[in-house]
Parts: structure tokens; C-alpha cells; sequence
């Protein structure tokens, strides 16, 4: 969902509708990893939802994480 979202506005980004030869764009994906501005990813970063994510111990550290429910 994420991702759908991503493309949906990065679609109307200068990578996409100027007509330059970008990197960002492989194959008609726009492969940039934010279409919004520096302050929207802040607001939306401020909070770390730990259940989001599977961790794992470092190498040869198995006390570093905690179980994922």
C-alpha cells in the first residue's frame, strides 16, 4: 500500500512528467524514496512503531534484542 502510494505521487513529480533522463526512473518505476517535502518526513518519522519491524541479534551478540512478539 505504501508503495502504490508512493508511485501515485511521485507521478507528478518533475522525475516523472519533465521529460529528463533521471535514475530515479527504472522501467517506469520511479524508484525515488520520498516524493513528499524534508518537513512531511520528519512529521511522519517522529515516532518509532517498533511492532513494524522483525529484528535480530547483531553477530555474535544474541543479548541485543528483545523477542518480537
Amino acid at each position: 500500500m505504501i508503495r502504490r502510494r508512493t508511485q501515485r505521487r511521485l507521478a507528478t513529480t518533475v522525475w516523472n512528467t519533465g521529460g529528463c533522463g533521471s535514475w530515479y526512473l527504472d522501467g517506469g518505476r520511479n524508484t525515488n524514496n520520498w516524493p513528499g517535502s524534508m518537513l512531511e518526513y520528519r512529521l511522519s518519522t517522529l515516532r518509532f512503531r517498533h511492532q513494524d519491524y522483525l529484528t535480530r541479534p547483531a553477530a555474535g551478540n544474541r543479548s541485543a534484542v528483545r523477542p518480537v512478539p
